[in-house]
Formats: C-alpha cells, sequence, structure tokens
C-alpha cells in the first residue's frame, strides 16, 4: 500500500491518477471535498475501484489522505 497525502485548496481542482487499476481509499483528514461528484466530510472514507482519474475539489481547504492497493 502507498500513501499520498494532499491538501486542496478551495477555487482549485485537483486530478490523481496514480492509481490506475488499483482500488484507493480515501479519508478526509479536515474539511470538505467533493470527489468525482460525491461529497465527503471530515472523518469520511470513500473507496474508488475503477476510475482511471479522481477529480477533487473543495469549497475550501481540505487534508486528504490516499492510500493506494499495490494489488
Amino acid at each position: 500500500t502507498r500513501l499520498y497525502a494532499g491538501i486542496v485548496t478551495s477555487e482549485k481542482e485537483l486530478e490523481f491518477s496514480d492509481h490506475a487499476g488499483k482500488g484507493v481509499w480515501i479519508q478526509v483528514a479536515d474539511g470538505s471535498a467533493e470527489i468525482n461528484g460525491i461529497q465527503v466530510n471530515r472523518g469520511d472514507g470513500l473507496v474508488i475501484e475503477e476510475s482511471p482519474t479522481l477529480k477533487i475539489k473543495s469549497p475550501a481547504e481540505a487534508e486528504l489522505l490516499f492510500f493506494v492497493s499495490e494489488t
């Protein structure tokens, strides 16, 4: 498992694509964000398995953790 941490700031859209063909667990450490159209808030987790690119935006600053499966 690889771990990435990121901060998304308001007015920016982040694209995450270092997980092609692998599952990714996203944990919202702080703030809120929209990931591929799904609203998530502090403490929420989200599993994405079949999306080549994640599109992430936030109305304010959000801290996210990405756990990427190696298999």
